[in-house]
């Protein structure tokens, strides 16, 4: 086939984990992991021999299997070993704590076909044909019911030319790499997988990862105000506002700069609006255009919005100002509430930008099969490492979480 010909890709599916969602019980996991290795068909032969030695090595000639290599040191030489196939990988990777139990997810046929369906619905950037080939889960009424769930309602949002069907891993090699990747992900990223060991095998995988998702999102619904109204760090967080600001216009009281000078009005004006004709018990917030209106009054040029927030507001919290801000417009932020406003906002604005931009990466990734990463170049490494630090975030559990529990601070 001439390499400038769209060659067929296949992809083999297997599974981490259970759809338990009642991951407190012994013998269930925290994650269920779902990944689809992808390989085109110029590699599958190659692929074929080097798993074929790799079950003669480390596995006596027997079927490939992730829980078989409990030891890391044994599951590390195995990955270096499948490093050199040609093959990328795509996961959906699921946090069952936080599905809703009560949904249509807490039966077992509902909770597969709508992993599957995400899945697959990733496959969609790949832009060319593909024959999905999923490891058998269940009974045969199960799987052949999920195959007409998937032709009906998955397969005709794919390409024409998609095929779907289930392998027996014992037969099909190409499903036992799938379920060594999919099993290591799990070391990866279940919390009751974790070892030290894990950043390791995260790292032999990660040149292999065309993409990875995190569902539910892990996004919190900011909306929601989850600290107290009254905090016994707010005197604390008062006091640093008020010598931040009090600092500021000292420091730049002189200026004649056009821009400074407006930062200085529109500070004066939130500090008297915090401390001085303020009703202590209701907190004043302006709008940028009443803020604008104030400045016009004042002498000022007019500005539009976003000139508003590039060259006053930015500069101001660049100074150490602490600015709140929320649908309600700005104030200074005095109490533990209000600057959980200001970081409220920044998450509406900075994870779904992010967000958006390693989509677009994503996107070019898979509609190359891997050949083009946008991010790659050498002017986008800092932009890379932090799309790379993001994601990396959705799936990391610390040893603090349960003291962020005990203080009730968790969304």
């Amino acid at each position: 086939m001439p390499d400038n010909q769209p060659q067929k890709l296949f992809a083999f599916v297997d599974e981490y984990g259970d759809p338990n969602l009642h991951i407190q019980k012994d013998g269930t996991t925290q994650y269920f992991i779902c990944t689809a290795v992808i390989m085109k068909e110029s590699a599958l032969r190659v692929a074929d021999d080097v798993i074929k030695s790799v079950r003669n090595k480390f596995f006596s000639g027997a079927e490939i299997k992730s829980s078989s290599a409990s030891n890391p040191s044994r599951r590390l030489a195995i990955l270096k070993e499948i490093s050199e196939i040609d093959f990328k990988y795509i996961a959906l990777v699921v946090d069952k704590d936080r599905v809703w139990r009560d949904s249509g997810l807490q039966y077992k046929k509902t909770f597969y076909k709508q992993i599957h369906k995400r899945l697959y619905s990733l496959l969609n950037e790949l832009g060319t044909g593909l024959k999905i080939t999923a490891d058998q889960i269940g009974h045969q009424e199960f799987m052949d019911g999920f195959q007409a769930y998937v032709s009906k309602n998955v397969l005709p949002t794919l390409f024409n030319d998609c095929e779907f069907g289930f392998g027996n891993s014992r037969e099909v090699n190409f499903l036992q790499l799938s379920d060594f990747v999919t099993g290591t992900l799990g070391h990866s990223f279940d919390p009751k997988k974790i070892t030290e060991h894990s950043p390791s095998f995260r790292a032999l995988l990660k040149e292999k990862e065309l993409a990875i998702d995190a569902w539910p999102l892990f996004f919190k619904d900011t909306s929601v105000n989850v600290y107290p109204l009254v905090s016994r760090h707010d005197p604390v967080i008062e006091r640093i506002s008020y010598a931040q600001a009090k600092q500021f216009v000292e420091k730049y009281a002189d200026s004649t700069e056009t821009n400074r000078a407006a930062q200085l009005d529109v500070l004066m004006f939130l500090t008297y609006g915090k401390w001085g004709g303020a009703d202590s018990e209701t907190p004043v917030r302006y709008h940028t255009k009443r803020i604008i209106q104030h400045l016009v009054g004042l002498g000022h040029e007019e500005m539009g919005e976003q000139d508003f927030r590039r060259n006053i507001i930015g500069p101001l919290r660049d100074e150490g100002i602490l600015i709140s801000a929320n649908k309600d417009g700005y104030m200074l932020a005095t109490t533990l509430a209000e600057i959980e406003d200001f970081l409220g906002h920044g998450e509406t604005i900075i994870f779904p930008m992010i967000s958006r931009i390693d989509t677009a990466a994503k996107t070019i990734r898979m509609a190359t099969a891997g050949g083009c990463d946008i991010l790659g170049t050498p002017e986008h490494r800092g932009l890379k490492s932090i799309v790379e630090r993001i994601n990396d975030l959705r799936f990391e559990q610390t040893s603090t979480s349960e003291e962020v529990e005990d203080e009730d601070l968790l969304a």
